[in-house]
């Protein structure tokens, strides 16, 4: 009975990869950094991310981002990974946008459970341009 009610709150509530990744790319269509620094992998020191927030709010005041899993979330051994894609409109650093982009989220499995390592390779969708994002 235990067993049930803990995998009952793991599906639901969110947990593993799965959950971290998409309270991850939720946290960045609300633009909420405190969710965001709290499920990614501390690759940066809190000063560092607090400036780079202060950055991020300057440049994308007007940006609205709407982001979502695209597919099945893989995991392999300690790392996992799944698609992604993301509607950014509105103005950044003065550009107009309107793209509809593809990418691919990356989480590992560390000491403190899974946490999100970033985006890579995104692109507009159907276009052929990758690289790692600023999200």
């Amino acid at each position: 009975m235990v067993i049930a009610v803990v995998l009952v709150l793991v599906f639901t509530l969110g947990g593993g990869a799965s959950g971290v990744m998409n309270d991850y790319v939720s946290a960045l269509s609300s633009q909420d950094a405190n969710k965001l620094r709290e499920v990614s992998c501390k690759q940066i020191s809190d000063k560092d991310f607090a400036k780079g927030v202060e950055r991020m709010k300057k440049n994308t005041q007007n940006l609205k981002i709407e982001m979502s899993l695209a597919g099945d979330v893989k995991e392999e051994g300690d790392k996992a990974s799944a698609p992604i894609k993301a509607k950014v409109s509105g103005t950044l650093m003065g550009q107009k946008l309107d793209q509809d982009l593809t990418g691919t989220i990356e989480a590992q499995n560390g000491d403190n459970g899974w946490c999100v390592i970033g985006i890579e390779d995104t692109k507009p969708s159907g276009g052929s341009s990758g690289g790692s994002s600023g999200f």
